[in-house]
């Protein structure tokens, strides 16, 4: 059996936590390693947020949304354009405009709305963990990001069970801090 990443299981967590990595780490790497052991135990149950947000290029950015919830089961297509449509508006979110965005594809998009793409993934997703590199939460916590679409989206979505953090800083109050658990699978 091989040793997970984290000294905590995930998958039967339920809380904040904070992993601190040294700055000079692959955070790309060690957020696909824990996804890597997300897969094995929590069934797909999760969603990841890195500070630069994956999207398939040759799907639209509609398609990049609602395919993965489509995929593992979530429902249907119809079901997930009107949740899409309810939490751009719960957001208050002009829905017009956003329709022209995700008739797009991700090359033409800019980084923040590539971000926000990730985002609308993730909530469609209804994933009971999050793996979210630490811009995110400093962003959604920011008050002078408050009017950014990503954190209007965010402040209108139930928390997660599990909420990771993955950083290069000490953990503000109120989370648990986690630790990679070194083991020949883990190390680089």
């Amino acid at each position: 059996m091989t040793q997970g990443v984290l000294n905590i299981d995930l998958s039967l967590a339920s809380g904040q936590f904070w992993l601190e990595l040294a700055a000079s780490d692959d955070f790309s790497l060690w957020i696909d390693r824990i996804s890597e052991d997300l897969n094995r135990s929590a069934f797909n149950g999760f969603g990841v947020l890195e500070s630069r947000p994956v999207l398939i290029s040759n799907l639209r950015v509609w398609e990049n949304i609602v395919l993965p919830c489509w995929y593992h089961g979530a429902g249907d297509l119809t079901d997930a354009e009107l949740a899409l449509q309810t939490i751009l508006q719960r957001a208050g979110l002009d829905i017009a405009a956003h329709s022209d965005m995700l008739a797009m594809l991700p090359d033409r998009l800019d980084v923040m709305q590539r971000r926000l793409v990730a985002l609308l993934r993730l909530a469609l997703q209804d994933a009971r963990i999050w793996v979210v590199e630490e811009a995110w939460w400093r962003w959604w916590h920011d008050p002078l990001c408050a009017e950014w679409p990503l954190v209007k989206v965010f402040l209108q979505l139930p928390m997660p069970q599990v909420l990771l953090v993955i950083s290069a800083h000490p953990a503000p109050a109120g989370f648990e801090c986690v630790t990679l658990v070194k083991s020949r699978d883990n190390e680089e």
